[in-house]
C-alpha cells in the first residue's frame, strides 16, 4: 500500500481511560472519544487489566472517534502505559490478566533482586533502577507463586503487544516499552542476555523490538472494519504514553523538561544518549529517532489532591484550588509530604506515607491544600536536583495532563523548580505526539524536529517565576529534604 497524505487515528491506551482521536496534519484533533478501563483488584496488592476489555474498549473508541473519517483514515498511530505484563500461552491466549505498574505483589522478588545481584550493573544495563513496577520482579514473582502458569507461558506481552497482537496478528513491540522491563539493553537497544539469565527466559518468550517510528505493517482489511476503517491504512507502533506525551509537547530536543501532571506525575528530558544517575534516582528510556527520555516519575501527583478532597474535606477539584490560592507562597510554614502511594524513588521506596509537618492553631484549610501543592512540587523538585547533578540541564518547563488547567499549581511547580513553564495550547498532548510519529512515517514531514514544528502549539509567553517565591520555596524545599532524611534516617 502506497503512504498518502490521508488523516491519522491516534489512539492512547491508559492505566485509566483508553482514548482515541482523529489528527490531522497541522495538529488539528478533528474528533476525540475516551472510555475508562476497569482497573481489578482480586488480592491485596493486586493491580490489573482484563486484555479482553482492553480490546473490547480499544475497538468501540476508534469506532466512536473515526465515525465520519472512516475513508480518510491513512493510518493508526499507537502509545500505552509502559510496565504491562501479560502471559500468554502458545495459541496466544492470555493465561491470566494485565498486571499494571500499580500492582505491588512482586515487592519481595524485588527485593531479592536487590540482594542477589548487582543492581549498579543492571542500572547500567536497562536504566531501570531495582523497583518492583518492572517486568523481571513480576517474571520472579510468577515464577515463584504461579509454576504452572509460568510454565504454560510462550510469550510475555505488554498493553500496546497484546493489541498490536489483535489487530495485526504481529508479535511484536517497540524499544520505549521494552525500555522499562528491566530486561532491555537501553545502550544496545536489544534485549540483554545478562537480564534474561537473571530472569530465567529465554529470548524467544519476548516479542520482537521494531522501531516505533517507522510503519510495521498494514491493518487486515477485517481488523480494520472492526474499528470503523472503511478504506486500507497502515499500523504505526508509536511510542510508550509519557513518550507521546513529551513528544506532543515539543519535547524531542534537548533543554526542554517536559511534565505530564495528572494522577501521577513525570518529569523527563530528551538526551542525545543515556544519562544514568550514581545514586540511580531516575530512569533512562528510549524514546525514538536517536533520542533517549531522561528523569523521573512520582506516584503521588493529582491523588492526593483527590485524596484530600474526597476522603478528607469533602469538596471538589476547583474548589479545593481556588482555597490554595488564598494562602500564600510557603503555607506559612506547613510542609506535607504526599507519599500516599509510597513513592518510585529509592530513597522514599514504596512502604512510604505521607505526613504533615509544622500544623499550628494558625493553620487553616487554604493552608493545607496549598501545602500539599507544594509537596507534589517538591518531589517533583527531586528529580530535577538529580538531573542538575548529573550535569543535565533544564531551560524551559512544559506541563501537559489534566493538573496543567491549574495556573496556580503551574505557578507554584515553576517557582519550585525556578524554571518558566509553558503550556500546550492542545488539551490533548499526548495524542498530537501520536501525530508527530505518525506523519513523520507516512513521510508527511522529513523529520519528528519537523512535523512537532508544524503540529505542536504551545501558549505564549512562558510563566516566568517570581523571584521571592522562589527563595520562599528553596527554603521549603530545604525543609521537605530534610524531613526525608530525618524519616529515613
Amino acid at each position: 500500500m502506497s503512504m498518502d497524505h490521508g488523516l491519522i487515528l491516534v489512539a492512547d491506551i491508559g492505566t485509566t481511560n483508553l482514548k482515541a482521536g482523529v489528527v490531522d496534519a497541522k495538529g488539528r484533533v478533528l474528533s476525540y472519544a475516551e472510555k475508562g478501563i476497569t482497573l481489578l483488584s482480586p488480592e491485596k496488592g493486586a493491580a490489573e487489566h482484563d486484555p479482553g476489555e482492553i480490546y473490547s474498549i480499544f475497538r468501540s473508541v476508534c469506532r466512536k472517534a473515526v465515525s465520519g473519517f472512516g475513508k480518510n483514515i491513512s493510518a493508526i498511530a499507537l502509545s500505552a502505559y509502559q510496565c504491562g505484563f501479560l502471559p500468554v500461552d502458545p495459541k496466544m491466549k492470555p493465561l491470566g490478566r494485565m498486571i499494571t505498574l500499580l500492582d505491588t505483589r512482586c515487592e519481595k522478588e524485588s527485593e531479592e533482586i536487590k540482594k542477589r545481584f548487582d543492581t549498579g550493573r543492571i542500572y547500567r544495563t536497562t536504566g531501570c533502577p531495582p523497583f518492583f513496577i518492572y517486568a523481571l520482579p513480576k517474571i520472579l514473582w510468577l515464577k515463584k507463586n504461579k509454576p504452572g502458569v509460568f510454565r504454560k507461558t510462550r510469550y510475555f506481552l505488554g498493553s500496546k503487544d497484546y493489541v498490536i497482537y489483535r489487530l495485526t496478528g504481529k508479535i511484536c513491540t517497540e524499544p520505549s516499552l521494552a525500555s522499562a522491563t528491566q530486561l532491555f539493553d537501553i545502550h544496545k537497544l536489544e534485549w540483554s542476555d545478562y537480564m534474561l539469565s537473571i530472569a530465567g527466559i529465554k529470548k524467544s518468550s519476548l516479542p520482537e523490538v521494531v522501531r516505533g517510528d517507522k510503519v510495521l505493517c498494514g491493518i487486515p482489511e477485517a481488523a480494520g472494519r472492526e474499528i470503523g476503517l472503511k478504506r486500507e491504512a497502515l499500523l504505526i507502533p508509536g511510542v510508550y504514553d509519557g513518550g507521546s506525551v513529551a513528544l506532543g509537547l515539543g519535547g524531542f530536543e534537548g533543554g526542554a523538561a517536559v511534565m505530564n501532571l495528572g494522577t501521577t506525575a513525570m518529569l523527563r528530558v530528551s538526551c542525545a544518549k543515556p544519562i544514568l544517575d550514581r545514586q540511580m534516582r531516575f530512569q533512562t528510556y528510549y524514546l525514538c529517532a536517536g533520542r533517549w527520555l531522561t528523569g523521573g516519575a512520582i506516584n503521588n501527583a493529582g491523588i492526593v489532591l483527590n485524596w484530600l478532597g474526597k476522603n478528607l474535606l469533602g469538596m471538589p477539584y476547583e474548589k479545593m484550588l481556588s482555597l490554595a490560592a488564598k494562602s500564600p507562597a510557603g503555607s506559612d510554614g506547613l510542609v506535607f509530604l504526599p507519599f500516599l502511594a509510597g513513592e518510585r524513588d529509592p530513597r522514599i521506596g514504596s512502604s512510604a506515607s505521607g505526613a504533615v509537618f509544622g500544623l499550628k492553631l494558625s493553620h487553616n484549610v487554604s493552608h493545607l491544600i496549598r501545602s500539599s501543592l507544594e509537596g507534589v512540587s517538591c518531589s517533583l523538585r527531586l528529580i530535577k536536583e538529580a538531573l542538575d547533578e548529573d550535569r543535565v540541564k533544564l531551560k524551559e518547563l512544559r506541563i501537559g495532563g489534566g493538573g496543567a488547567r491549574s495556573g496556580l499549581w503551574v505557578k507554584i511547580i515553576g517557582e519550585m523548580l525556578d524554571l518558566p513553564a509553558r503550556l500546550s495550547k492542545s488539551s490533548q498532548v499526548s495524542l498530537l505526539g501520536g501525530a508527530v510519529i505518525g506523519y513523520t512515517a507516512l513521510g508527511r514531514y522529513k523529520s519528528i524536529k519537523e512535523a512537532a514544528g508544524a503540529i505542536v502549539k504551545l501558549e505564549k509567553p512562558p510563566v516566568y517565576p517570581a523571584p521571592g517565591n522562589v527563595r520562599t520555596y528553596d527554603k521549603v524545599f530545604s525543609r521537605f529534604s530534610n524531613l526525608i532524611k530525618g524519616l529515613i534516617d
